[in-house]
């Protein structure tokens, strides 16, 4: 897989586990807010009607006991009459609301069918109060009273069923909101550990195999060929950067070690190049000498003849060892000018694969910027969270009024008012947790993105050493092309050699045919050794300077040490 496919991956991996917290979160607070709405429209009225039971069957008595005082009394009859009204509708809606609330309907049946019986009694009261007020009172104690206090009896015990689902339904409400905050909890620590792996796997994975590569470069480039090889089991551009490195310290110690050879075999050849030619000049100073003696005499000059023929087999020899070294010299040459061009072709492999790195790095940086911004989003989530959380407190101090508005009736509904009120300040001091812990996810993306620039920096400085090592292989090519040249003209004195051999040989075998011209021909075979001797001076000088640069090329190469281990 590919740098910048890994990359993406495990930034798209942050992403995903960013939205699952985020996502969570809002799910988690949106269902508490519809249970605490719940809990504060639907249960608390409920519990409110309820207990309106209790409230109207009071009214009902107190309007009663008016009426008993005075059975004329006009408005007592009208609050008796709406307080039945009042109890027939309320027991009709707790009728239709019982089941959902997790409450008997039998139960609220039962108590309606108390208060009817309640109410028929409470009018035959009133009815014989017009004309039998002890009558009535004797009604409202032996047969109303009973009714009433059953009434009550299953009342409050009815009523404490009511007050426990009321708690139940609150305690529910609470635990489901510290499930979420636990599941949100445990998702933005997971979000973080994957971020932290992720973050230790790009510090493993990218930096270190840079750095590595950087310290071989710049192991290279101070002439130190005994590098480790970089790990290159990679498949990625990083794996084909440390094959190019490899490649390249391979490429450079067959070239550093051709050259070492060339340039001993060099030394060697130009060393006796030197002794053959001085050999040779001395034997071309026989021959001159050889040659004026032929003046003297016939004697003298058939001796001067036999040393000159001696002196040519010599020269002769000579010659085919300079032409052969000269011909080793310039196949040497040839191959360390080729050696030389894979280097460099190595090199430019190199500089490609750290320009593909310094880009996969670019991109990472990129990447990581995207995740700040993802980060910075979840931080405007959590701001929503505060949001609902401080409607949830509203909603909370609302229901506190309306409980303290019922008195003793909404006591109860106070106290899960308040609870719902610490569940709000909860979830808020959560969100402002999360808060924290993004804000220290985006100062680690801000690190993240400075070990890229780092990292940047290094490839960069890779570069520099890779070029610094491609200089150093122009110079070697340049010397190699000097020591070529001087082998041409190595090779050229040779074939003046050549020439001057053939024209002493054939000015001897003038000489031992013609021996009544021999003074001529002395002159002209003198003329021919003084040539000869000049193009021998030339080859010695030649000699001398090829030993030279085979030196320079020696101490350049001895700039280079080790082999490369495994």
């Amino acid at each position: 897989m590919k740098l910048t496919a890994k990359m993406l991956l495990m930034f798209a991996v942050l992403i995903l586990l960013a939205m699952s917290a985020s996502l969570t979160g809002i799910v988690s607070l949106g269902l508490a807010d519809r249970d605490s709405r719940h809990l504060a429209e639907e249960d608390v009225a409920f519990l409110s009607q309820y207990k309106n039971i209790y409230a109207q069957g009071l009214q009902r008595g107190q309007a009663v006991r008016n009426l008993l005082l005075n059975p004329n009394d006009a408005k007592a009859m009208d609050n008796f009459n709406n307080a039945v009204k009042d109890s027939e509708a309320l027991f009709e809606t707790l009728r239709s609301l019982s089941s959902e609330h997790g409450l008997d309907p039998a139960e609220i049946e039962a108590l309606n069918v108390l208060s009817k019986k309640d109410v028929e009694l409470q009018r035959k009261a009133v009815g014989l109060a017009l004309t039998d007020s002890k009558g009535a009172l004797k009604v409202i104690v032996e047969e109303e009273t009973p009714v009433w206090r059953e009434m009550k009896d299953r009342y409050f015990a009815t009523e404490q069923k009511v007050d426990e689902l009321f708690a139940a339904s609150a305690a529910e409400l609470k635990e489901g909101i510290r499930t979420s905050t636990e599941i949100l909890y445990g998702i933005v620590v997971l979000f973080l550990v994957c971020s932290g792996g992720i973050l230790w796997y790009m510090n493993r994975s990218i930096t270190r195999p840079v750095l590595q590569a950087s310290r071989q470069v710049g192991e290279i480039a101070k002439g130190n060929l005994a590098v480790a090889l970089l790990p290159a089991v990679r498949k990625d551009e990083l794996g084909g950067l440390a094959r190019s490195l490899n490649e390249m310290v391979a490429q450079l110690q067959g070239l550093v070690g051709g050259i070492k050879l060339t340039s001993e075999q060099l030394a060697s050849s130009s060393e006796a190049l030197s002794v053959i030619s001085d050999e040779t000049t001395r034997a071309g100073r026989q021959v001159t000498s050889s040659i004026e003696q032929l003046a003297g005499g016939t004697e003298t000059q058939l001796y001067g003849v036999q040393e000159a023929t001696r002196a040519m087999e010599e020269l002769a020899t000579a010659v085919q060892r300079i032409a052969e070294s000269s011909a080793e010299a310039a196949e040497r040459a040839s191959a360390t000018a080729r050696e030389a061009q894979t280097g460099q072709q190595a090199l430019h492999g190199a500089d490609a694969q750290m320009e593909a790195i310094r880009d996969s790095v670019g991109r990472t940086a990129e990447e990581i910027g995207s995740l700040r911004l993802r980060s910075e989003e979840i931080g405007e989530i959590i701001g929503v969270i505060k949001e609902i959380s401080g409607q949830t407190q509203l909603l909370a101090l609302n229901a506190s009024i309306e409980a303290a508005r019922a008195g003793d009736a909404g006591r109860g509904f106070a106290v899960v008012a308040g609870e719902v009120k610490k569940l709000a300040l909860q979830s808020e001091a959560s969100a402002g947790k999360i808060e924290a812990l993004v804000s220290g996810l985006q100062q680690a993306t801000g690190r993240a993105v400075q070990a890229m620039e780092r990292g940047k920096a290094e490839v960069e400085k890779g570069r520099s050493v890779m070029n610094e090592a491609g200089e150093a292989l122009h110079s070697i090519l340049t010397e190699t092309g000097e020591v070529a040249g001087q082998i041409q003209e190595i090779s050229a004195a040779a074939e003046q050699m050549s020439a001057g051999t053939e024209q002493i040989s054939a000015s001897m075998e003038e000489m031992s045919r013609i021996s009544g011209d021999s003074a001529a021909e002395s002159q002209n075979a003198a003329a021919a050794a003084e040539e000869q001797l000049a193009s021998m001076e030339e080859i010695a000088d030649s000699a001398r300077a090829l030993k030279e640069s085979a030196g320079r090329l020696r101490s350049m190469t001895e700039a280079f040490q080790g082999e490369a281990r495994d």
